[in-house]
């Protein structure tokens, strides 16, 4: 298994560009450890499993 490691992957793109991200990621068919802030993205492309760090600390 492959594993895709992305840190903001839509900042500075445009709408067709995020679209097109989102379909090769909605698309692949491995591992995937993404930072993103961009809710929408996320639930675009499926995210199901999530650990957000806060000021308090890692909750998930």
């Amino acid at each position: 298994m492959t594993l895709l490691i992305l840190d903001e992957p839509t900042n500075n793109l445009d709408i067709d560009s995020i679209s097109a991200v989102e379909a090769a990621l909605r698309a692949y068919d491995g591992a995937l450890l993404l930072v993103s802030h961009d809710e929408t993205f996320l639930r675009s492309i499926g995210i199901t499993r999530r650990l957000e760090l806060t000021a308090a600390g890692l909750s998930g």
